[in-house]
């Protein structure tokens, strides 16, 4: 019988699946590695949505007016997303759904730019310093 795909037969054919030889010491690399990690000196951001860094004593006293604000953010967005979902049920053509979909999203980044700055007067009375934007320096963080 024909072989119609012959299996390589000496080890040091390449294998264009296998993507790199593994480490002398036989350890197979860990999935997602990417090279070295910094070292305990070394500056971690805290990870996206974490927050500024508080003290604690700034978190106790932050926390009510925090927590009370995203009762009202979560309201509020709530209210938004049922105010779009009656346009769409309303909407009797393309133009109309684009229309109810414009309304939302521009609804949605108003409420957010209202809850960051609703967070930075909570911050500025508690006298608590701004927290300012990594990626954009001199930027407040709550002001985007």
């Amino acid at each position: 019988m024909l072989d119609l795909f012959p299996r390589p037969c000496a080890p040091e054919v390449h294998d264009p699946f296998q993507l790199a030889a593994p480490p002398p010491d036989g350890r197979r690399p860990r999935r997602g590695a990417r090279g070295r990690r910094p070292g305990p000196d070394q500056h971690h951001p805290p990870p996206k949505g974490e927050g500024p860094r508080l003290t604690e004593a700034q978190k106790k006293l932050v926390f009510p007016e925090t927590r009370s604000l995203a009762v009202q953010d979560h309201q509020a967005r709530i209210a938004i997303l049922q105010r779009g979902e009656r346009c769409i049920a309303a909407a009797l053509d393309g133009d109309g759904l684009r229309a109810c979909m414009r309304q939302e999203r521009d609804a949605i980044q108003a409420q957010r730019q209202r809850h960051r700055e609703q967070l930075r007067q909570v911050f500025l009375r508690q006298g608590i310093a701004v927290p300012q934007d990594r990626k954009r320096p001199g930027e407040p963080l709550l002001l985007r």
